[in-house]
Formats: structure tokens, C-alpha cells, sequence
């Protein structure tokens, strides 16, 4: 079992890569494959913390600063990782690394358009807030417009990078137990 874990996913022999190039998988993957799911899932399930005193404290900014550092931190990791391939100057010798190359630099912007959007969002308004009304159900069309692209937007690009990050894997031919704990890590932050 453990030969198989460490066997390369085609079964043939390992590729060697440049350390360019093993440094910008690692920075994507750890990026977009843990870094982001881990700030989606506290956005998602965390917007009340343990001990907040939740009905008295109804807005704990705990879950809204994880999240946002969270992004940040991948988007700084992911840049980094951009830079890494950039700077490698590979070659594009096959469609499928073209794709990869289409699909990664789609998600670099894809995720600085998420930090940009995110200075651009607005207030959710509320009491004490007397340029916006309401409260989370009542918000001005620019915070609806916010939060309706910024979820759907991350949500693609989550997907985009499932793909993006398998294709890599295959590409380099990775060891099977990296793309068995991705698919393990994904299934489990999904259910």
C-alpha cells in the first residue's frame, strides 16, 4: 500500500522537476487547495464563534477577520507562486500545460479581483450606521451587488482550481498519496 501511495499517478517513472516549478505547486496548492477552502469554510460555518454569547453578541467580527486574512495570506502565497512559474520560463509544450497556464493565470486574477472587490464592498449598514440602512436582510444594492458576485465568483474560482491543481498534479506526474489527500481534504470540507 504504501509503495502505491508513493508511485507516481501514471505508474511509470517519477518526473523531475525544477525547484522553480516544485515551489510553485506547492505555493498554489497550499494556496488554493487549502489556504482558500479554509477561509470559505469560515465564512460558511463560523459567523458565530464558540463563547461569543450568541444571542446578546449577535456580530462577532471574529469570522469576517479569519476570513479576510485568510484571503489574503493565499492571495500573497498564490502571487508568489505566479511569480515562481513566471520567472521559470517553461515552456508551453503541450495542451494540457497550455491549459494549466490559461486556467492558473485565470486564477490569479480571479483572486486579486476578489481583494479588489473586497475594498470596493461597502457597508452592510445598520444601526449606527447612518450612511446605509438596514441590517444583513436590508442591504443597499451596492453591498447586494458585493455579495452576490463575491460568492459566486469565489465559488467558481474554488472550482476552476479543483481542476486547475488536479491537472497540475497529473502534469508532473505526482506521488498518488498528494492527489488522495486533496480529494480526501475537498470531500470532507464539502460535506
Amino acid at each position: 500500500m504504501i509503495d502505491w501511495l508513493f508511485a507516481p499517478l501514471s505508474g511509470g517513472p517519477a518526473h523531475t522537476l525544477s525547484p522553480m516549478i516544485a515551489w510553485h505547486a506547492r505555493c498554489m496548492v497550499m494556496a488554493w487547495g487549502v489556504i482558500v477552502p479554509v477561509a470559505v469554510l469560515v465564512a460558511r460555518y463560523w459567523k458565530i464563534w464558540p463563547g461569543q454569547g450568541w444571542p446578546q453578541e449577535l456580530d462577532s467580527k471574529a469570522w469576517w477577520h479569519s476570513h479576510r486574512l485568510g484571503q489574503l495570506f493565499a492571495v500573497a502565497v498564490m502571487s508568489l507562486g505566479a511569480y515562481l512559474a513566471w520567472r521559470s520560463n517553461t515552456l508551453l509544450s503541450s495542451e494540457a500545460l497550455k491549459l494549466h497556464s490559461n486556467l492558473g493565470w485565470t486564477l490569479v486574477c480571479r483572486g486579486w479581483a476578489q481583494v479588489l472587490g473586497g475594498t470596493l464592498r461597502g457597508t452592510k449598514g445598520g444601526p449606527g450606521e447612518a450612511s446605509e440602512r438596514g441590517d444583513r436582510f436590508d442591504m443597499t444594492p451596492r453591498r447586494r451587488l458585493f455579495e452576490w458576485s463575491h460568492k459566486i465568483m469565489g465559488w467558481l474560482a474554488l472550482a476552476l482550481a479543483c481542476i486547475t491543481i488536479v491537472l497540475g498534479l497529473d502534469l508532473v506526474n505526482a506521488p498518488r498519496w498528494m492527489m488522495l489527500s486533496l480529494f480526501i481534504w475537498w470531500a470532507r470540507s464539502l460535506s
